[in-house]
C-alpha cells in the first residue's frame, strides 16, 4: 500500500535532509507537492445463501469520507443488483465525519448482491512543521471539544494498567510530541504484525499488550490507550489500503491507522503497523501517510441509525448484516482502479 519503500525512504530524505521532523527540528519548507491519486473503488457484498422464509435482510455499509485537503469523494452510488424492491439510504449525521448506507431487502434471496461504486481523490498526508510543537497545553475549549478523543473505547482502556505503562515510558518527558513518539516507539518495539491464531483484529488493547502481536487494529489500540492515558487526544481511522502499483486489481481487506492531537498544531497521523512491516519507513510513518489508501470511518463504539439489533458496533468497515435481526456474515470483495 505504499510506493517502493526504498524510493519512499529516499523521497523522505530529500524532503527532510534525513532528519525527521521533531520537537527540536522541522522539515524544509521547500518540499515538493504531496502525491495524489484518483481512484475508482468497488465494494461488493453478497448473501451466499438465504434460508427459506427469511423476511428481511438489513445491511450497514460504510461510505467514504470527505476530508478537507486530504480526500474528496467525487462520486458514490450503492445498488442492490436486480432487486428494485430494495431500499437504500445514505445516512449522514450532522456534525460527524462518518456516513453509511443502510440497505433493506425484503424476502432476501440467495445471491442477493450489493455493489458500491466509489470514486475519490486521495492526497498524501504530510505533517506540518513540528518546530516547537508539543509545548502547549490543551485549552479548556479544546478539552471540551475533544472529550471523546480523550476518553476510552470499550476495548481501548484509559488509565489503570495502561496508565501505569504510559507513565513509566514517558516518566521524564514533558513535551507532548516527544511523549507521543515514545509511545509510537514502544508499540513498534513491543508489537509484531501477525495474524496467527485467534484474538487479533478486535482492537483489544489489553489483549495486544499481553500477546505482543496482532494486526493494525491492535497496534493502534495500544497506542491510543497510552496517549489518552497521558492526556493526549487520539482517534482511530479505518479504510482500505490501495496497492502502490498504478493500474487496477483486488484489495484483500481493510487497513487502519491513528492520529494524535497537539495543541497549536492539530492532528498528527501515525501508521505503526506499516512501520513494523517496513522498518526503513518508521520515521516517515510518524507524522505522514502515503496516498495509497481510502478513508471510510473515524472512531470506535459506533452507534448507527437505524440501530442494528446488535447494538453499538466495535467498528464498521466490512458490511454489518442482520437477517431477521440475527447477525450474519456476507461474502465480500473489493477492487480498485486508478482513474
Amino acid at each position: 500500500m505504499r510506493r517502493s519503500h526504498f524510493a519512499l525512504a529516499a523521497t523522505l530524505a530529500a524532503f527532510t535532509g534525513c532528519s525527521h521532523p521533531s520537537a527540536s527540528g522541522d522539515a524544509t519548507s521547500s518540499r515538493n507537492a504531496p502525491n495524489s491519486r484518483r481512484l475508482a473503488f468497488s465494494y461488493e457484498a453478497t448473501l451466499k445463501e438465504a434460508p427459506a422464509g427469511a423476511s428481511e435482510l438489513q445491511v450497514w455499509v460504510p461510505a467514504p469520507q470527505n476530508i478537507a485537503g486530504l480526500q474528496q469523494v467525487e462520486s458514490e452510488n450503492l445498488v442492490v443488483v436486480n432487486r428494485p424492491d430494495a431500499r437504500v439510504q445514505l445516512v449522514a449525521p450532522a456534525g460527524g465525519p462518518n456516513r453509511w448506507w443502510h440497505v433493506s431487502i425484503p424476502s432476501p434471496r440467495s445471491g442477493d448482491r450489493l455493489v458500491a461504486s466509489i470514486e475519490v481523490t486521495r492526497h498524501e498526508q504530510r505533517s506540518p512543521s513540528f518546530r516547537g510543537a508539543g509545548k502547549q497545553a490543551l485549552t479548556n475549549e479544546e478539552r471540551a471539544a475533544l472529550t471523546s478523543e480523550l476518553g476510552p473505547y470499550e476495548l481501548v482502556p484509559v488509565g489503570g494498567r495502561m496508565g501505569e505503562i504510559a507513565s513509566s515510558v514517558a516518566s521524564d518527558e514533558k513535551n507532548q510530541l516527544n511523549i507521543a513518539r515514545r509511545y509510537y516507539n514502544y508499540v513498534l518495539e513491543r508489537m509484531r504484525y501477525s495474524k496467527d491464531g485467534t484474538g487479533w483484529g478486535r482492537g483489544d488493547t489489553l489483549w495486544a499488550c499481553d500477546s505482543g502481536f496482532g494486526n493494525c487494529t491492535d497496534f493502534h489500540s495500544m497506542f491510543m490507550s497510552l496517549t489518552k492515558s497521558q492526556g493526549i487526544p487520539a482517534r482511530f481511522h479505518m479504510g482500505f489500503p490501495i496497492p502502490e502499483a498504478r493500474g487496477e486489481g483486488k484489495v484483500g481487506g481493510y487497513h487502519c491507522w491513528a492520529e494524535f492531537y497537539l495543541a497549536g498544531t492539530g492532528w498528527v497521523p501515525v501508521d505503526i503497523s506499516e512501520a513494523d512491516k517496513y522498518p526503513d519507513l518508521a520515521e516517515y510513518y510518524f507524522g505522514n501517510l502515503t496516498e495509497d489508501r481510502i478513508s471510510f470511518v473515524t472512531g470506535r463504539d459506533l452507534d448507527l441509525t437505524p440501530r442494528p439489533a446488535a447494538g453499538r458496533l466495535n467498528f464498521l468497515i466490512y458490511p454489518h448484516a442482520e437477517l431477521d435481526g440475527k447477525t450474519i456474515t456476507l461474502e465480500r470483495a473489493f477492487a480498485y482502479r486508478d482513474a
